[in-house]
């Protein structure tokens, strides 16, 4: 009796069933009960009750092959390229060495297996002995979730419903696939044990109210039990905390996520459920200042979002309608509201109609589309809670009938996890490759000052969007678009429906908008305009394959908007009080916030126009503001007006007499040395860099340090020695040296020396 009562412990508890390499074929067994067992002997059994492999061991025959409370043991072939691990795993485990397993066929999908004595396989029960119903995929093995603590009735091996495709290629031998269950959870982790769901191999449940922050949590599943159950993720004390769920979501209580908390789907994961999702963003508002949103569940409510008529003017919530290209509201026909006009201090009602609102209206906010919104009245912190019965997932389509190139389009981050714009770009061929974000400050008289901040494959104009977008490194390769963060889009007549999938969420969200110098080879700056009260700034690069009409690294400059609507306090001359700056194509009306040229064009010295508008007379002044690996380059300013042509080492003033547009007074050459080289590929070789920065000469070693520095000319004559006592960089005035061919020695301390021809200029 003692031992059948082991047996019924015991539970096959994952199989790999269709491995890469036939013989890594294996069957995990876990002893789920409370005492040892002995399965020297044993078989595995198919449903038909032919022996399949029997486990063995050498020595004396009262030996046993021991496997302990909580343990897992290897069935595996020893043929197998992983032998050695399963071997280990058994011996982790303390089921005692040596021993060996014959292994007779292989196992094929959707068979039934038996563990039993393998000296009477007549008698095998083969469901009671712990068998399972196998359904697995290629390459993966299938798991049957049990409990961490104690055997779970519910998990029936011999259900197949109950068994899921492993988490991991290759499976997870000897840590079987386990569900974490956590009840009355007002101590945080601490009814789980104090094990953390840190690890794909678990399926996290809450029964109760669970509240937490600063974690991550990664789970196969994530359930919450019922309506009395809740799981709530707090905004972390510092970067970006997410739930990773690589299966399904089973939600019948709640769920809510704080700003910088991120959920994350496989393309197959699945919510289901009756309960609520929510994810609150909080930010800093005033009722003269708006800011971009978009919800990330399904019909959030435009009231519930943005408060009551009593905190925020009903009239200052906009979509943008793309039929009218102009914006409109979404309150339902015939809502009545009353508002207050900022410019004239009264308050009157308003009655919402076709009107003054987009076509279908329904007072819900639609699925990946931005809405623009002011603040409460009083201003200060505040949370937009966007809650509704699911959080976005999976693929979400919108429609834009009658597309045009040059139409725009307000759309928004539909997911509760980043969104990758390369990746949202890249699918999305009916877009122009710019995303653009609206920024509303106050300046330092109390003024409002509104611009639209870009990103583009060249990189941004702009460091954060409200107080949105947040990370913890200072560059990265890609913008990932905050939760809620909307943005405008231009249409480029190829298409008119844009598509979102969960290919295109990402586990970050970005705050700074620059690249990752391991990855970005595209010398560039920002060049910025200044008056005596305000700036503006715009982007400029060199690439292989840019053209001279936009392409995928340019974006127009959009300037701001009016509203349609009286009621608005977002008035034109609040938005035009203050410079902007552009450039442009020599041939073309199209103003650009970033763009990019050929690099031969460069070369020979191509002339792009630069344009701006100015609100103030008085003193200007144009300068780089900073470069990229804008390396042996010149940039040469032209101002056409006097004739003046200087390389901006320094800003450069002048006086505008009128307010008003100024598009031909200016333009901006690239003069680019060129680049004479032996051997030694340019600036790569060795990891070595020399080359000319502006007025000077610079040296550099990315691994040893440099002990001399010798310049000659190809006649032998030195004209530069130095001993640089091992530093990584010097800089050398070029005033020292003709304009010509040079050639640098470099002597490094690892004892090679390296030369570079180098064309001063």
């Amino acid at each position: 009796s003692t031992m059948l009562m082991a047996q019924a412990n015991l539970q096959i508890s994952e199989v790999m069933v269709n491995p890469s390499d036939p013989n890594d074929q294996w069957v995990e067994v876990h002893n789920h009960g409370n005492a040892s067992i002995s399965i020297r002997n044993w078989g595995l059994f198919d449903e038909n009750e032919n022996l399949l492999a029997t486990i063995t061991r050498g020595g004396p025959p009262n030996l046993p092959i021991r496997l302990d409370p909580g343990t897992y043991f290897i069935i595996y072939n020893p043929t197998s390229p992983n032998a050695i691990l399963y071997s280990n795993i058994n011996n982790a485990n303390n089921v005692g060495a040596p021993h060996t397993i014959n292994w007779f066929s292989n196992i094929p999908t959707n068979i039934g297996l038996a563990l039993g004595t393998s000296s009477n396989p007549t008698s095998i029960d083969w469901e009671t002995l712990g068998g399972a119903y196998v359904f697995a995929q290629t390459g993966r093995s299938g798991e049957l979730p049990v409990s961490r603590y104690s055997f779970d009735p519910d998990y029936e091996g011999a259900n197949p419903f109950n068994w899921l495709p492993s988490v991991r290629i290759g499976g997870t031998p000897g840590s079987s696939y386990r569900t974490i269950k956590c009840w009355n959870m007002a101590n945080g982790f601490s009814a789980c044990n104090g094990v953390l769901p840190d690890t794909t191999l678990l399926s996290f449940e809450v029964v109760g109210g669970f509240t937490v922050s600063d974690c991550t949590i990664v789970a196969n599943n994530l359930i919450v039990s019922d309506s009395n159950s809740f799981i709530t993720i707090l905004q972390p004390s510092s970067g970006v905390r997410k739930i990773e769920v690589n299966g399904n979501i089973t939600n019948n209580g709640s769920i809510t996520l704080h700003q910088d908390n991120l959920l994350l789907q496989n393309n197959t994961s699945i919510l289901s459920g009756i309960g609520t999702s929510r994810y609150i963003r909080t930010v800093n508002t005033t009722p003269a200042r708006f800011q971009m949103f978009s919800s990330p569940v399904s019909n959030a409510s435009l009231s519930q979002v943005f408060g009551l008529p009593s905190t925020i003017n009903y009239c200052d919530i906009f979509t943008y309608d793309f039929s009218k290209q102009e914006y409109r509201h979404d309150w339902p026909l015939g809502f009545s509201a009353t508002c207050f006009n900022f410019n004239t201090n009264v308050s009157n009602s308003v009655v919402f109609g076709a009107g003054n609102n987009i076509s279908n209206p329904d007072g819900l906010m639609n699925v990946g589309v931005g809405y623009f919104a002011t603040g409460r009245d009083g201003g200060g912190t505040y949370n937009r809670g966007f809650s509704s019965s699911s959080f976005n997932n999976g693929s979400i389509s919108i429609s834009l009938s009658g597309a045009s190139s040059g139409d725009w389009a307000l759309l928004g981050n539909p997911y509760p996890s980043g969104l990758s714009a390369s990746a949202f770009l890249l699918n999305n061929p009916s877009i122009n490759t710019a995303l653009y974000f609206w920024e509303q400050s106050l300046d330092w008289d109390g003024s409002i000052i509104s611009d639209y901040k870009v990103w583009t494959n060249l990189g941004s104009l702009g460091d954060t969007i409200n107080g949105a977008i947040k990370d913890g490194a200072n560059l990265i390769t890609n913008l990932h678009v905050a939760p809620t963060q909307g943005f405008f889009v231009e249409m480029n007549g190829n298409g008119n429906t844009v598509n979102f999938d969960n290919s295109m969420r990402s586990e970050l969200v970005s705050r700074y908008y620059k690249k990752d110098p391991s990855t970005d080879n595209i010398p560039k700056l920002w060049l910025r305009l200044n008056n005596e009260k305000n700036s503006d700034k715009i982007l400029l690069g060199i690439a292989d394959d840019a053209e001279l009409e936009r392409d995928n690294y340019d974006a127009r400059k959009l300037f701001p908007m009016k509203a349609p609507v009286e009621e608005s306090n977002f008035e034109l001359d609040q938005n035009w009080n203050r410079v902007f700056f552009y450039s442009k194509e020599s041939s073309s009306s199209i103003n650009y916030a970033i763009q990019a040229i050929p690099t031969t064009e460069a070369a020979n010295g191509y002339l792009m126009p630069l344009g701006f508008y100015t609100n103030r007379k008085g003193i200007h002044t144009i300068e780089i503001d900073s470069t990229y690996i804008l390396k042996n380059t010149d940039i040469v300013l032209i101002d056409h007006d006097n004739g003046n042509e200087l390389v901006l080492t320094k800003p450069y003033s002048f006086e505008i007499s009128e307010e008003g547009e100024y598009n031909t007074r200016f333009s901006l050459r690239f003069d680019v040395s060129p680049l004479i080289t032996g051997v030694d590929k340019p600036f790569t070789n060795d990891n070595i860099e020399i080359f000319q920065s502006f007025e000077n000469i610079v040296v550099r070693s990315n691994e040893t340090g440099i002990k001399n520095i010798s310049i000659t000319d190809l006649a032998g004559r030195q004209h530069f020695h130095r001993n640089t006592n091992g530093r990584n960089e010097f800089s050398i005035e070029k005033g020292n040296f003709n304009n010509g061919l040079m050639l640098v020695t470099l002597y490094l301390e690892d004892g090679r020396r390296v030369t570079k021809k180098l064309f001063i200029r």
